[in-house]
């Protein structure tokens, strides 16, 4: 269930002692709930005509439903390309920067789908500042209504910036970024509060179980986050 939710809550302390099968497993079901949902709701749906245009059009804000393809299926096909795409390049991205190959995986699907199964208790924590610097964008674009990132594919620019969605979300990103980095800079150096600044408003408000810090660790951050 946490898996195909998203929600990325674990019940092992110690998941490196997992199988792999298992790390995999779960990953993969997190990663299929992070369009799965969209997926299954249009599958349904579909049947009755006229109004699984306007629902699908409800579910892509401000986007036009003919903006991918007039087909609900071929729609569907089109949103999970892109979904695959980005996933893909998050992989190898992690790869270049000199994770595992099997790690990659892991925590591509836990990133972009904005769960949060890791393969190590640390999570994030127990790799590289580079890795966990790439990770930010990948997480950004996890929040992104994935209509949306077909459209920055086509380079559709302009009716992206104009959707009043990602406006919001972009303004709340820079708002909690700027707060953070702020809250941080008193206590890390300049790199790690932009660092730590820029991944936790994404971890604490997608919610992303994904992590670099311990949550208690800023109180008032904490509040501010929960607060959202």
């Amino acid at each position: 269930m946490a898996g195909m939710t998203t929600t990325g809550i674990s019940m092992f302390l110690e998941p490196s002692r997992l199988p792999r099968s298992v790390l995999f497993w779960r990953s993969f079901m997190q990663w299929i709930g992070g369009l799965g949902i969209l997926t299954f709701f249009i599958a349904v749906i579909r049947e009755s005509g006229g109004i699984s245009q306007r629902l699908f059009s409800a579910e892509a804000d401000e986007t036009d439903a003919g903006s991918i393809r007039p087909s609900l299926t071929k729609s569907i096909v089109d949103l999970w390309r892109v979904y695959g795409f980005v996933t893909s390049t998050m992989i190898f991205t992690y790869v270049a920067l000199g994770m595992n190959f099997f790690n990659a995986i892991i925590h591509s699907f836990s990133a972009l789908s904005t769960g949060g199964f890791s393969t190590s208790a640390a999570s994030l924590a127990a790799f590289s500042p580079a890795i966990q610097a790439v990770t930010v964008p990948f997480m950004f674009i996890g929040g992104v209504n994935f209509v949306l990132l077909y459209l920055l594919l086509k380079t559709d620019w302009r009716k992206v910036l104009k959707n009043a969605e990602f406006r919001m979300y972009s303004t709340i990103f820079l708002l909690l970024t700027g707060l953070t980095v702020f809250e941080l800079s008193n206590s890390l150096s300049a790199g790690q509060a932009l660092l730590d600044g820029s991944f936790r408003p994404l971890h604490l408000s997608h919610p992303q179980a994904i992590q670099t810090w311990v949550l208690w660790s800023s109180p008032r951050l904490y509040w501010l986050y929960f607060s959202l």
